[in-house]
């Protein structure tokens, strides 16, 4: 047995009487700290000191001091401390120094915690590291760092960058996050070497605010007697000579001469002169040559030169103009060629603005570039107070460089010389009252000329992006307010459950397990294992019925989803016939889009509850046993219409939303109207228990992928993804690889005008009995075909505000139709494209009667469309024009199918419109390069049922009737009486009958 003695300087004395020494030193327990962090720290001391087992309790008891000693001794009274084991100790001085945290108040610790002004981002996130720990968070964690990181910033530039991109990671915000912090701090230090004087803010003393019409301190402009009253020096209506400033200073304004032109780069520079000072405070200077406002097109090199200097008296002229019901400070500058704004002040005045692109470079004095944010079009109006005649507005452009510091605004020449502003006539008045007059007034501290500027309106800005902070903002409070739609896991529709019907005399069928793979089980197991725990399946003893499952590997993850193979069960299974949405249907409601948000339901038909009288035949056969379906499985015919019916009641009403299956999209023509159409719909999916996942949502966005298109404000578009693979597509060598060419393309075909005409040469290689040959009218067509969605690439949304097209054309071998929206300056905008091959004896029709026919493919095609609202029907055909004008009868020599076709349009509200063939190219090339169609047509019918008030036939009335017939009435006195052996001609059908 061996003996241990400890002394005061952490040192054992073992029985053989040798001392050996501790490495490093552990100090008492401090009630204090963190418990937890002390046991690290001694559970490291135990190891690097390679402590046996039996010796850590009473190293412990030495180490934790007096006072903790006597705390445990109470804790575990009425036992003595010797008896207690090392584990044992320690669980009793946690339970007592670390008693359990509430969830709750750790999490609203976390997300409380920002950034404080001094702090560090590497010290900030040893913090969220330290708060997250007693959150609770499991695999909620790296999204909840990552989270709190992004909104918790105090960099505004930092928190910018972060939130443009894409898929962030928390370990990847963090390295950002560091390396721009650095960075910036390197700019700091930089700057701070420099021994140029920052001289945009220029302090002033207080001083008394005087009139400008006479000079005394107790009244302003609005109230002075001598307003009205004319100088004697200037002969000018407004002030009195003893305040003239013309007496005293002496301005040249060399840019507005001749006709007030600013003058190109080889002039000298404009600049205001002052006589009582020759020192200048700033120059700001933008070269523009060309002043024409608008969105800049092609890229435009202009230079902005600033110029600080010090000790100076002089003081910029400002102006004050109104941008969106906002009073903005500006610097005139006549030496620039366009107004700029600092991109921070254009976020904090607009945070709901949008910028567009802009191909405008601005350089430094030194040539050194400068980034330009965008370009936004705006309308700018000068201030009510103002008593000019000037319009009330104009459409201008302002460019926003990207600054986090607050830079001054510079009103350019264009605005200058757009607005009319006439330099010589700028007089500022106290409390902040500009006018425009005559005459100009000495700048001084208390009154400066101010100038406005104003955005365009909505409704006539192009679409632009969005503000991404502003975004990361609104979505960052979406999910804290509807926390249960983005909890990760199943969620559990409220209020639904899914009811499958089986066909009467319906024998169940039972399949037994299929192996799987060995390197599979494990994995297989676990998520079986993962569906259980989430209530999605349940073990079962026995079963009627069992299925096969299927397992799926997930796209790039080492992730696995089990599927039953129902095969068995569907064949069993009365049909749910609830229609899914057309795209029509759900690009209809898109219309006068410029923001989109996209949501993705996560597991949705998992989230769907199946009735407990329908879970047997959801019963799945594993190689653990059997397992039934509490929710509602993929792989059930009737599960997407079962699905679609309950997401059309939960998001019915709610405006520009539509929903196919698990994918909703809403838009609206602004940011808040889409704002507030989102919150609706997370408000019923809350409601309703419905979750989505997260990542694959999109929110307030210029354009979304949504069901393989491109939707923007201009319409559809196709994917590029599916362009490109079009234009890198190989030469099919087999029918199978040319039917998986022409199923790409024609997903599109709406897009491309007349494509079954077009692909006709490769739709013969389908036939039968044709032989795959690649000649050369093949191989121009495939190489042709890899453009054409590039050309014709955009579809506008239905309008039901704008006038509807129906163009119609054919040819010798197909027939085409296009469907468009055409506004009040009379240019058409293609919402649809369709055409069709004819068939061999639609090939035979006369050339009008094609006319027709296309008239009515156009119909059928577009019959949603056009059905109960005005539209006009364009052909080229003059004599079919006066044939379908419904103002005229239809002419009795017409061939009768057209008459057939024409009673048929006649339940339709449309007016001809006769074009020349050149006119509608779209339609005409349609019907020369149709779609393929091998079906045969269904024939044009049409069938009256008139029902009439009358009472049914009765013997009496045959009868009475037969009698007034003279051949009837002749014949029944024949067979009364007996028929001789010949009758006349007229009788012998009867007489062959009798």
């Amino acid at each position: 047995m061996k003996i241990i003695n400890y002394d005061s300087t952490n040192r054992y004395v073992l029985g053989l009487g040798l001392k050996m020494s501790f490495l490093g030193n552990i100090k008492e327990f401090d009630e204090s700290d963190d418990i937890e962090l002390y046991l690290e720290r001694l559970h490291q001391y135990f190891k690097a000191n390679s402590v046996k087992d039996d010796a850590k309790a009473p190293i412990l008891l030495t180490l934790i001091g007096p006072k903790p000693y006597g705390v445990l001794r109470n804790l575990v009274s009425p036992k003595t401390v010797d008896s207690l084991d090392f584990d044992t100790i320690v669980k009793e001085l946690k339970s007592h120094y670390a008693p359990k945290k509430l969830v709750i108040s750790e999490r609203f610790k976390f997300y409380k915690r920002d950034q404080l002004p001094s702090e560090s981002i590497s010290n900030y996130v040893v913090e969220l590291k330290q708060l997250a720990s007693q959150c609770n968070f499991n695999s909620f964690l790296e999204e909840a760092l990552r989270d709190r990181l992004v909104c918790g910033v105090n960099n505004e530039a930092i928190q910018r960058k972060l939130l443009t991109e894409h898929s962030l990671t928390f370990t990847k915000a963090v390295e950002l996050a560091v390396s721009m912090e650095l960075a910036s701090n390197e700019l700091k230090s930089f700057h701070s070497d420099s021994s140029a004087s920052n001289v945009n803010k220029v302090s002033q003393r207080k001083v008394e605010r005087k009139c400008t019409c006479c000079g005394e301190v107790n009244h302003g402009w609005v109230n002075c007697k001598y307003k009205n009253y004319s100088c004697n020096v200037c002969k000018k209506k407004g002030h009195l000579a003893k305040i003239c400033r013309k007496k005293n200073v002496s301005y040249n304004f060399s840019s507005h001469d001749n006709g007030n032109k600013p003058r190109g780069r080889s002039s000298s520079r404009t600049r205001f002169k002052h006589s009582q000072g020759k020192n200048r405070k700033n120059v700001n200077q933008v070269n523009f040559e060309n002043s024409e406002v608008g969105l800049s097109e092609g890229t435009q090199n202009l230079s902005l030169y600033k110029v600080d200097t010090v000790n100076t008296l002089s003081q910029p002229f400002q102006v004050k103009v109104v941008i969106e019901g906002k009073l903005v400070s500006a610097e005139i500058d006549t030496g620039a060629g366009r107004t700029v704004m600092a991109q921070s002040v254009f976020s904090k005045l607009f945070p709901n603005f949008y910028l567009c692109k802009s191909n405008v470079r601005l350089n430094t004095y030194m040539k050194e570039p400068i980034q330009v944010a965008g370009e936004a079009i705006v309308n700018v109006s000068l201030p009510d107070k103002l008593e000019c005649n000037r319009p009330k507005g104009k459409t201008l452009s302002l460019l926003v460089i990207k600054s986090v510091e607050k830079l001054p605004t510079l009103i350019g020449r264009d605005w200058i010389k757009s607005l009319g502003l006439d330099l010589n006539s700028v007089k500022s008045y106290n409390d902040s009252e500009t006018i425009l007059s005559n005459e100009l007034v000495k700048e001084n501290p208390a009154s400066k000329s101010k100038v406005e500027c104003r955005l365009k309106p909505e409704s006539d800005v192009s679409v632009i992006e969005p503000n991404l902070i502003e975004v990361g903002k609104v979505v960052m409070k979406l999910k804290t307010k509807y926390p249960d739609v983005f909890k990760p896991g199943f969620g559990l529709i409220k209020n639904f459950e899914a009811k499958l019907i089986c066909k009467p005399n319906t024998v169940p069928t039972f399949y037994k397990a299929r192996p799987v793979p060995f390197s599979m089980k494990s994995v297989v197991k676990q998520e079986l294992q993962k569906l259980k725990d989430n209530g999605i399946i349940e073990p079962v003893s026995h079963s009627d019925w069992a299925s096969c499952i299927v397992v799926v590997p997930k796209p790039n993850s080492d992730q696995i989803r089990i599927c039953g193979d129902f095969k068995n069960v569907n064949q069993c299974l009365k049909t749910e016939h609830y229609p899914l949405p057309t795209m029509e249907d759900l690009f209809q409601p898109l219309t006068n889009g410029k923001v989109f948000t996209v949501l993705d339901i996560s597991n949705a038909f998992q989230q769907l509850k199946v009735s407990e009288d329908s879970r047997p035949f959801l019963t799945i056969n594993t190689h653990v046993g059997l397992f039934r379906y509490t929710r509602l499985p993929f792989g059930i015919s009737s599960a997407p219409s079962i699905y679609q019916s309950i997401m059309d009641q939960v998001l019915q009403g709610i405006p520009n939303c539509g929903c196919y299956i698990d994918d909703v999209i809403i838009s609206a023509e602004n940011f808040a109207s889409c704002k507030a159409r989102v919150e609706l719909v997370l408000s019923r999916l809350q409601d309703y228990g419905i979750t989505v996942n997260e990542s694959k949502c999109k929110f307030f966005e210029p354009k979304v992928e949504y069901l393989g298109y491109i939707i923007d404000a201009e319409g559809l578009h196709p994917v590029l993804d599916k362009v490109e693979a079009l234009k890198q597509a190989k030469s099919p060598q087999n029918v199978t690889e040319l039917k998986a060419y022409l199923g790409l393309l024609n997903y599109y075909h709406k897009f491309i005008p007349n494509l079954s005409t077009k692909l006709e040469p490769l739709y013969r290689l389908l036939h039968s009995k044709a032989k795959f040959v690649f000649c050369k009218e093949q191989i121009d067509t495939f190489v042709n075909s890899k453009t054409w969605l590039e050309k014709y690439n955009v579809l506008s949304h239905y309008d039901d505000t704008k006038e509807l097209v129906l163009c119609c054309d054919a040819s010798s071998v197909g027939v085409g139709a296009v469907i468009s929206n055409r506004d009040s300056n009379g240019n058409e905008k293609p919402i649809h494209f369709a055409s069709r091959t004819l068939s061999k004896h639609e090939q035979n029709y006369a050339h009008i009667e094609r006319e027709a026919l296309a008239i009515m493919f156009g119909l059928k095609k577009f019959h949603r469309y056009l059905y109960g609202r005005s539209f006009v029907l364009q052909t080229d055909n003059k004599s079919l024009s006066i044939i379908l004008d419904p103002s005229k009868c239809i002419p009795p020599m017409s061939a009768m199918r057209i008459q057939r076709w024409a009673l048929l349009l006649s339940s339709y509200n449309y007016k001809v419109e006769f074009c020349k063939g050149k006119d509608i190219a779209h339609a005409d090339y349609l019907s020369r390069a149709p779609l393929s169609n091998t079906n045969d047509p269904v024939s044009c019918e049409i069938n009256f049922l008139s029902p009439t008030k009358c009472e049914p036939l009765s013997s009496y009335d045959i009868a009475a009737e037969t009698k007034k017939d003279a051949m009837l009435s002749k014949i029944l006195d024949l067979t009364l009486a007996g028929w001789p052996n010949q009758v006349d001609k007229e009788f012998e059908p009867y007489f062959k009958n009798y």
